[in-house]
């Protein structure tokens, strides 16, 4: 995993650009407020407002994925800390 000048990896930065081009117009504004987890790598993704639910479904599916966090409807201002965080389960 490499890091940006941001601190963002790649990967979350991957994850971010898919939600916003392929998935906003559809999931916002009705699931704002939600969570959804991104498989970076294979752009799989779970929308639930239980974060571990999402989690744990997305990662049932993709045990070796890279999962990024993020909240549906969250503005540049109202980003929440996991914003764009990599869930790791061991």
């Amino acid at each position: 995993m490499t890091t940006t000048e941001q601190g963002r990896s790649k990967d979350s930065l991957r994850a971010e650009a898919f939600y916003n081009e392929e998935l906003r117009d559809s999931l916002e504004p009705a699931e704002n407020g939600k969570f959804i987890v991104i498989d970076a790598r294979s752009s799989d993704y779970e929308v639930h407002a239980d974060l571990i639910f999402a989690y744990v479904h997305l990662r049932d599916r993709r045990p070796d994925g890279e999962l990024y966090t993020f909240r549906v409807g969250d503005s540049e201002r109202e980003r929440s800390v996991l914003h764009g965080k990599r869930m790791t389960h061991k």
